[in-house]
């Protein structure tokens, strides 16, 4: 019996994609199939499934590159297991990760829910860079929560009759784990396991690292979420704030530290009228005015009178 369905969506990580397999065949809990979505790949990522046998490991191809959320969808309706995991093909999961998520989910008797470990960032050579946990403090707070802790796609097992009813977004490209996490914690429990089970290697070439236009995707991602009629109801308007405030801050540094600085102020006064005086904001509002032009001058003159 399969409890464990993982779901691996993979576009020209040849270089990468073994060692997410031999971390799902490393398994201490056995009872697992992997799917891997191979979103029309033009490297050698088919040579190297091919070199895998295990009759738990099954392989598609689309045949135009759709993207990463239309490939886990196709994965997730391809699964026959009774929780769904996921893995990108550059990262991995530690030996006992199907086991600490089984050890759950029968204490539980297993639940209909959202079930997340925790995580660490690792470099290139494995090295821990940083832990990732989580924390639910307010039980009543709990779709903020799993808005601002951003839960690492890897970290999580659903099950399935979840996955029946929500799916990724195909029209976000960013965000699109964060605005299903939303959705799913909304309705159903989200239980967290504080156990490290999962690395999240960065190495440079991540998705994310290769997009330019990464705050503005995130600022697509956010007016979907906020307007989700499952979400809004558990979303404050200072929360809105603060997530707004946070991407126009970012926005501002990014085109300043670029010098388009008309770009740059234009978000700064967009990011004061979303939040002109929130104190929770003060120390990201004074980073945002030290680097617009005369930045440097304005911090200079206020370490001489702190």
């Amino acid at each position: 019996m399969v409890l464990f369905s993982i779901v691996i969506p993979t576009y020209n990580r040849a270089a990468f994609i073994g060692k997410a397999i031999d971390s799902v065949l490393a398994q201490t809990y056995r009872h697992w199939e992997l799917i891997i979505i191979d979103d029309a790949s033009t490297d050698n990522t088919q040579e190297v499934l091919e070199k895998y046998t295990d009759p738990r490991i099954k392989s598609y191809r689309n045949e135009v590159n759709k993207e990463r959320s239309a490939s886990r969808n196709r994965g997730i309706e391809l699964a026959t297991g009774d929780y769904i995991c996921f893995l990108d093909s550059d990262d991995y999961y530690y030996p006992h990760h199907l086991e600490i998520l089984h050890q759950k989910i029968q204490a539980l008797s297993q639940p209909v829910a959202l079930i997340h470990t925790s995580a660490v960032i690792v470099d290139s050579e494995d090295v821990v860079l940083k832990e990732l946990n989580y924390f639910y403090p307010d039980a009543g707070k709990k779709v903020e929560t799993v808005l601002e802790e951003h839960i690492l796609m890897h970290t999580v097992s659903i099950h399935r009759s979840i996955l029946e009813r929500f799916k990724f977004d195909p029209e976000l490209s960013v965000n699109e784990d964060v605005y299903l996490f939303a959705k799913i914690a909304s309705v159903h429990p989200v239980v967290h396991i504080a156990a490290y089970t999962v690395a999240w290697v960065h190495h440079g070439g991540n998705t994310t690292d290769q997009m330019d236009n990464h705050l503005m995707l995130q600022m697509k991602a956010s007016r979907k979420i906020f307007a989700d009629s499952l979400i809004a109801p558990f979303v404050s308007a200072a929360f809105k704030k603060k997530k707004y405030f946070n991407i126009y801050s970012q926005l501002v540094y990014y085109y300043a530290s670029r010098r388009q600085h008309g770009r740059s102020a234009w978000y700064f006064i967009k990011g004061i009228r979303v939040a002109p005086f929130d104190k929770q904001n003060k120390n990201n509002l004074l980073n945002v005015i030290y680097h617009l032009p005369g930045g440097k001058w304005l911090r200079k003159f206020a370490q001489v009178f702190h």
